[in-house]
Order: C-alpha cells, then sequence, then structure tokens
C-alpha cells in the first residue's frame, strides 16, 4: 500500500482468468515447489466476520485506521458512519467529498491491529465487490502486528488485492526489503478478475510461500527461498487492513465525477491447518 505499484518485473509471474473453468493456470513452478507435499488436514476457522449487524462494525474485531500523512491514510476519517458502516450483511467503505473536512475528502479503513487478530500462516478469504475510477485505490492486505523485522518495508507487507483507477487487473504481491531494492523481486502483470462484481480474494500462506488467489484460482506465488528476513520477513503475525484510499500515491489525482469510491465486503474469513 505504501509504495508505487510494483514494476512489471516478472520473475514469478502470472495471471488469473476471468473464465472460472476446470482449465490449469500456467505458472512457473520453482523447483522448490516440486518437493512440498500438501499436508491432508482440514483448514479450521480460526476467524470471520459475516458483518450481521447494522451500523458501526464490531469493536471486538476491528480497529479504525487513524488519518495520517502517507498517501492511503490521507484521507481516512476514523469513527465515521458515513465511511465505514454495516448494513444489510454487507461491510460499506467509501471514499467521498466532504467540504467540511479540512483535507476536502474524506474515506474508511479498518483493521485488526492492537490485538484484535493476527495469526502466522493459514488461508484468507475476503469476498469483496468495488467500484473503480480516476483516483481510486481499494486494497485487502496485511501487516506484522510486530516491528521485530524494523520498518516498512523491512518487516513485510503482503497485498491480497489492490486496485487502482479503473484498470482490468488487481495487484496481489508483497514488500521486502529485497522487492524493494530489486535484490529478489517479485512482480505479475496482475490479476484478472470480474469487474464491478463479487471476486473473493485471498492467500494460503505457509513457512515456504504464499498463493495469491482470486476466487479459486492461483493467480502468483511468492516463494521463501531461504534467505532470511531480508526475502521472506512473513514468519511472524500479520494482521488485515480493509481500506478505500484514493487522490494519492499510486492512485493518482480524483475525477470528482467518478465519486464516490466503495467497497463492499460479505465477509473475512481466516482459516489454519488443525
Amino acid at each position: 500500500m505504501k509504495k508505487s505499484i510494483i514494476p512489471l518485473l516478472a520473475v514469478l509471474f502470472f495471471g488469473c482468468s476471468n473464465d472460472f473453468s476446470d482449465s490449469s493456470i500456467d505458472v512457473l513452478r520453482s523447483e522448490k515447489e516440486d518437493s512440498v507435499e500438501r499436508v491432508d488436514k482440514s483448514w479450521v476457522l480460526i476467524f470471520s466476520d459475516e458483518f450481521n449487524i447494522d451500523g458501526a462494525v464490531d469493536s471486538k474485531k476491528w480497529n479504525y485506521t487513524p488519518r495520517g500523512d502517507v498517501a492511503h491514510a490521507y484521507y481516512y476519517k476514523p469513527n465515521d458512519t458515513s465511511v465505514v458502516w454495516c448494513e444489510d450483511g454487507l461491510l460499506n467503505l467509501k471514499f467521498m467529498k466532504d467540504e467540511t473536512d479540512p483535507r476536502g475528502y474524506k474515506s474508511g479503513s479498518i483493521r485488526t491491529d492492537s490485538g484484535k487478530f493476527d495469526f502466522t500462516y493459514g488461508k484468507v478469504e475476503i469476498k469483496a465487490k468495488f467500484s473503480s475510477g480516476n483516483g481510486s485505490w481499494p486494497a485487502i492486505w496485511m501487516m506484522p502486528a510486530s516491528s521485530e523485522y524494523g520498518g516498512w518495508p523491512a518487516r513485510g507487507e503482503i497485498d491480497i488485492m489492490e486496485h487502482i483507477k479503473d484498470l482490468d487487473v488487481a495487484v496481489q504481491t508483497v514488500h521486502t526489503t529485497g522487492t524493494e531494492q530489486k535484490t529478489y523481486p517479485f512482480g505479475h502483470s496482475g490479476s484478472k478478475f470480474k469487474q464491478g462484481e463479487w471476486n473473493i480474494w485471498g492467500i494460503e500462506w505457509n513457512d515456504k510461500k504464499i498463493d495469491f488467489m482470486v476466487n479459486g484460482e492461483v493467480c502468483a506465488t511468492y516463494y521463501n527461498k531461504g534467505l532470511g528476513a531480508v526475502q521472506w520477513p512473513f514468519d511472524i503475525p500479520f494482521f488485515l487492513i480493509l481500506n478505500v484510499a484514493g487522490g494519492k500515491g499510486m492512485a493518482g489525482p480524483i475525477n470528482e465525477k467518478h465519486l464516490p469510491f466503495t467497497m463492499q465486503v460479505d465477509y473475512v474469513r481466516v482459516y489454519q491447518w488443525k
């Protein structure tokens, strides 16, 4: 979320199709992947929110992301149910014009930090749909619960979904010291999805790799190469973030004709092998 869109340096790099058929995905696999065995266990639900309340989000599960000066947080407005609210079984996040706000706009973001929920390894599934337009930047992502490996990007970031403007692909990627310095780049051309419709965004994360998924298809895989935190700071707990940002960073200038920018979330579910 913090930097510009990852350059298209395809080292491990694949896209999902919009045709969710049984056809296989042409995925580059490393030699290490061939040695990975799937453990026949069950996925056990360890966190979920179905948003079956009306009004403010469940404070036992979520915190509001504070406003800040970094690009994605510049317009956040915590505790404002006009930009973050639950209704009819859905979470609603909005980016909108507000002439009473000193920054001219306001937007919504929630996260499970500060002990609400974090985890190491598992499967995430989030069903969401969002609008698009010049200046829009909805995202579903994860950050570490501690600063064990230092500041950003050394401590890592997992982007389950980032979408900007009106592109027909979404970014699914990681940030590490290695990716930002281009010593261990990871990029892709973007994941195809059903625009303007419901999609299930997800990851499957273990000590060997992170699979990035859309509607059950693996779109990209980031591998642990055994090089330590510079390439794999993903062995510590991470928390979830949902937001609609805009107007800064890689989102670019806002076209007010395209406002408001919105994202709806049907559910958030996190599983682990048990």
